[in-house]
């Protein structure tokens, strides 16, 4: 239900302000949550050395890092995957991810923190080569774009 509502708030604000003022209209209603959590919420799970404000400042890291995170995905899926397979290309990818969450959640019970944090790393280590392999591929055919563009003029 709360999704709904926000959705016609983003509704009206764009329609009165233009496409920027939903993200605007989010930051309002952020910081007024950070005033409440602030205020209100006592908690922090056992750990009284651990200041309220430490969890909410790890918290809106992580929200800001999703945020980023799928606005970007979106935008490079739409410029390397072409719209008429991409949704092929990406439940494709999804299946090995999907594999390795099921195999890692079986196995979590046996695994210490630390060799959590290493596959973790190892794994990013992974995605960063593949990210920059799709650098120069994408680097190298936009090149061969602009020269052919040349030789026509």
């Amino acid at each position: 239900m709360s999704a709904v509502l926000c959705a016609v708030l983003a509704a009206q604000v764009t329609e009165a302000a233009g496409y920027v003022a939903p993200f605007d209209a989010a930051i309002v209603f952020l910081s007024l949550s950070a005033a409440c959590i602030f205020k209100l919420w006592g908690e922090n799970f056992g750990d009284s050395t651990v200041a309220p404000g430490a969890n909410f400042a790890v918290g809106w890291v992580v929200m800001v890092c999703v945020g980023v995170y799928f606005p970007a995905i979106g935008f490079l899926r739409a410029k390397f995957i072409p719209e008429e397979v991409r949704a092929t290309v990406v439940n494709f990818f999804r299946i090995p991810l999907n594999a390795l969450v099921v195999m890692i959640l079986l196995n979590i019970a046996h695994m210490s923190s630390e060799a959590v944090s290493l596959w973790s790393a190892f794994i990013l280590v992974g995605a960063a080569a593949a990210q920059e392999m799709l650098t120069r591929i994408a680097g190298s055919s936009s090149e061969n774009v602009r020269k052919v563009q040349q030789e026509e003029l």
